[in-house]
């Protein structure tokens, strides 16, 4: 939690952008702007060296589909976006 906090705290004096594989940072960090990677090729398949790798979505978290990305890698799934949406007034994430 110190590590969201100083990010939110932080954001208003300045740029922050960092890549993480942990959505409740994104969320509790409040991120303006989401970039969800995925991968197009199996790690194991691909040449030493190389990557491939598309955007999934971007956008702000009140996105619909930015939303459901989140949701789909959260820890605690859609309850806990919805448990966070709720306290920072956000329209909670679609159920399928």
């Amino acid at each position: 939690m110190r590590i969201v906090e100083r990010l939110r705290s932080s954001k208003s004096s300045r740029q922050i952008i960092f890549s993480t594989h942990n959505a409740n940072l994104v969320v509790n960090g409040d991120a303006d702007k989401v970039v969800s990677m995925v991968a197009t090729v199996a790690e194991d398949r691909l040449p030493a060296g190389t990557t491939h790798v598309r955007v999934e979505v971007d956008g702000a978290i009140e996105t619909p589909r930015v939303r459901e990305a989140v949701t789909r890698i959260m820890e605690g799934g859609l309850e806990a976006f919805d448990l966070r949406a709720r306290k920072y007034g956000v329209e909670g994430a679609q159920r399928p």
